[in-house]
């Protein structure tokens, strides 16, 4: 039988995995803020570009939460109860890798606008090391619906 608890994202991923997305949303912020103080200070920016990196960034962090809140309130079917594990099963692992998917290509998009600017090349190559560390090890975490239960 369906669980009549209420299905929250504590349920199926860690609160630092559930951040995530909002992670990849702010370094998108970061990196338009970047874009506008190096304008200000007179350097050329490719503003067309950084438009296109950010707005990806931006639709990225969009849909993702929205196919995210989707599998959160999907209904779930009256079952037996190892259905009713696998379905939390697989709802687990959709959120995780969503959430670390997500992240990972928001910021990634972000990364690519500091390449516009002299002094913050490098700042890409580590940054996408770091995301890239950080998006595997998120996306195979596991956990347990019924232990996020108890």
């Amino acid at each position: 039988m369906a669980s009549l608890q209420p299905r929250t994202p504590q349920r199926y991923v860690s609160a630092f995995v559930w951040r995530l997305l909002p992670i990849g949303a702010i370094a998108a912020l970061l990196a338009i803020g970047v874009a506008v103080v190096r304008g200000q200070r007179g350097e050329v920016v490719d503003w067309p570009r950084v438009v296109l990196w950010a707005g990806l960034a931006a639709a990225v962090v969009l849909v993702v939460a929205a196919v995210r809140r989707k599998v959160l309130v999907r209904a779930q079917q009256p079952d037996s109860a190892e259905a009713v594990h696998a379905d939390d099963a697989i709802r687990s692992r959709s959120l995780h890798v969503l959430s670390a998917g997500g992240f990972a290509l928001a910021t990634y998009f972000a990364l690519a606008v500091f390449t516009e600017f002299d002094g913050l090349q490098a700042v890409a190559p580590i940054g996408s090391l770091i995301v890239l560390i950080v998006g595997v090890l998120s996306a195979n975490a596991r956990r347990s619906a019924s232990a996020a239960i108890a």
